[in-house]
């Protein structure tokens, strides 16, 4: 597979089909390049963690045996990609015919950001309807605690010596440069 359509049709292992990251790179997959999602046959490490979900019948959607999981089948050729959020280093640099689908991902992101503006998510929170009507406020207090643990976070790791990266320090400027506040945010969605 040498660009990202060619992943049409082919079997893709996953966390799980509701993984975010997973969710993410289907969408991402089909808006950007065409690559039809029910064209894919998905294999997941996990069950599912939505109490009462059944796969659709158009999905081909397995869980693979107890106690395995995705990377040794594709180290194997037995699955021909997965989307994980963290990519086994052994995968990358030791295996055989196993590499990232976009060697230059990083430029792919940033552009894919500048292009559209959109952040790629890391996981999503959802509130009902009904609670929101209720309680508005749920809302903006949800994104301030985010928010603050996001602040708290960034403190602890913004000391370069927690880290043996050699551009640590540079990396994390350049990326506060491109984050948003959280009232930018809400302007957007405004």
């Amino acid at each position: 597979m040498e660009r990202p359509q060619d992943i049409a049709g082919r079997i893709v292992g996953m966390q799980a089909h509701f993984n975010p990251v997973s969710i993410w790179m289907r969408g991402l997959l089909e808006e950007e390049y065409g690559v039809p999602t029910r064209s894919l046959k998905i294999r997941t490490n996990a069950r599912e963690q939505v109490p009462g979900w059944e796969p659709s019948t158009w999905m081909n959607i397995q869980q693979l045996p107890k106690g395995q999981r995705v990377d040794v089948p594709l180290a194997r050729g037995k699955i021909n990609a997965v989307m994980l959020p963290e990519i086994a280093p052994h995968l990358v640099f030791n295996t055989p015919g196993v590499r990232r689908l976009w060697p230059n991902f990083r430029e792919v992101e940033k552009d894919y950001y500048t292009r559209t503006g959109i952040f790629p998510i890391r996981n999503v929170i959802v509130v009902k309807h009904q609670v929101l009507e209720r309680h508005p406020w749920v809302a903006k207090s949800l994104v301030d605690a985010f928010a603050k643990a996001k602040e708290i976070g960034i403190k602890h790791v913004s000391d370069a010596r927690r880290s043996f990266l050699a551009w640590y320090g540079a990396e994390l400027e350049e990326s506060r440069k491109r984050t948003l506040t959280i009232d930018e945010m809400f302007a957007e969605v405004a």
